[in-house]
């Protein structure tokens, strides 16, 4: 009896050894928060993306494979294309999105058009990844920075921190010409009343600049609200009455 319990106890010993291996395997080879760490970029890196075209290679970019390098001599400078039928710099895993806002930020505080256009063009984002930046610019009244933004598809109303837009920024601070371009753009994109839009304190940009005592921005924001409005309406119309002539 005693040699048979041991031979039941060996047996037992294999098999939960062979459960376990085979567990640890499935846990190996199973795509996971585990991998998702370790693919992970380092602080400050984004994934370049490329094109068919040349683009600059920055001190921040970590390239796919199989693309073409070349180093221009006179500037000292690198640039990449895909090569071929290379395709993998079209694709990003979202790991460097918090690096590619974070490099946006830090270009449009200072108002660097030409630093926010490079990252634009060599990095992977949403464009509601885009609103942090803009906010940004607006604030600080950088109108071609806010222009490059607002062109990449940033909402001039994605709320910040306490509910604050883009276009409240800009109002607030008085920069009025990059509110203009923001109000424009919120029409572009069919909002009704952007005006009207409200911070967690329930306050719009129209309140922000009567607090700051912004009395003229506030009214020529409003009448150009107004005039806007009157121009897609009219637009709208005259689409309306070239559909009944071609029916």
């Amino acid at each position: 009896m005693p040699w048979q319990l041991l031979e039941s106890f060996h047996l037992f010993t294999v098999l939960t050894l062979c459960c376990l291996l085979g567990y640890w395997l499935l846990l190996r080879s199973a795509p996971g928060e585990t991998q998702a760490r370790a693919m992970a970029l380092p602080a400050g890196k984004v994934h370049f993306k490329a094109s068919e075209e040349w683009r600059e290679v920055l001190p921040h970019h970590v390239l796919p494979n199989g693309l073409e390098i070349r180093f221009d001599l006179a500037s000292g400078r690198n640039f990449a294309r895909l090569g071929g039928s290379q395709s993998t710099g079209s694709r990003s895993d979202g790991s460097d999105e918090a690096s590619v806002v974070k490099l946006l930020c830090d270009a449009a505080t200072w108002g660097k058009q030409e630093r926010v256009e490079q990252a634009l063009q060599s990095c992977h984002f949403r464009p509601e990844l885009l609103s942090a930046p803009l906010a940004e610019a607006a604030g600080r009244g950088h109108l071609e920075v806010s222009q490059a933004l607002v062109t990449a598809r940033a909402d001039p109303l994605g709320k910040g921190p306490k509910g604050v837009t883009a276009l409240h920024r800009a109002v607030m601070e008085g920069h009025e010409e990059v509110a203009q371009v923001l109000l424009r753009q919120c029409h572009a994109l069919g909002v009704e009343n952007p005006l009207a839009v409200e911070d967690d304190l329930g306050r719009t940009c129209l309140d922000c600049a009567i607090e700051q005592d912004l009395h003229g921005v506030a009214r020529r924001l409003k009448a150009l609200e107004a005039a806007t409005e009157v121009e897609s309406e009219g637009a709208h119309v005259g689409e309306l009455n070239l559909a009944r002539n071609m029916w």
